[in-house]
């Protein structure tokens, strides 16, 4: 969608085109990889249970010090307001525990 005219633009459409845009960057990025190196990438996100256990790992691995139940309880109130369940996540949510630490 070429801006030809500001005045008639709407932001939705704005937002719309740059989603577009992004998608097909990212299937071309995407496919670049398979074509060139035979690499498929797979992001996909954990179950409520296995991101529970990641965020347990973490917390055994660098030193946090707080009871499980606590710990999982904090870990899904992150979650929801941070961006869902992910390792990313758990990480973000790992470093801000430390980070309370102090």
């Amino acid at each position: 969608m070429p801006i030809t005219n500001i005045a008639h633009v709407k932001l939705d459409d704005l937002v719309g085109y740059e989603l577009a845009k992004q998608k097909l960057i990212d299937n071309t990025e995407a496919l670049s990889l398979v074509y060139r190196f035979g690499v498929s990438i797979y992001f996909g996100a954990p179950t409520k249970k296995e991101f529970q256990q990641i965020v347990v790992e973490l917390a055994e691995k660098q030193g946090v010090h707080l009871p499980a139940e606590e710990l999982l309880a904090e870990a899904n109130k992150w979650e929801l307001s941070h961006g869902g369940l992910s390792g990313r996540t758990a990480q973000q949510f790992i470093n801000y525990m430390l980070g309370q630490e102090v």
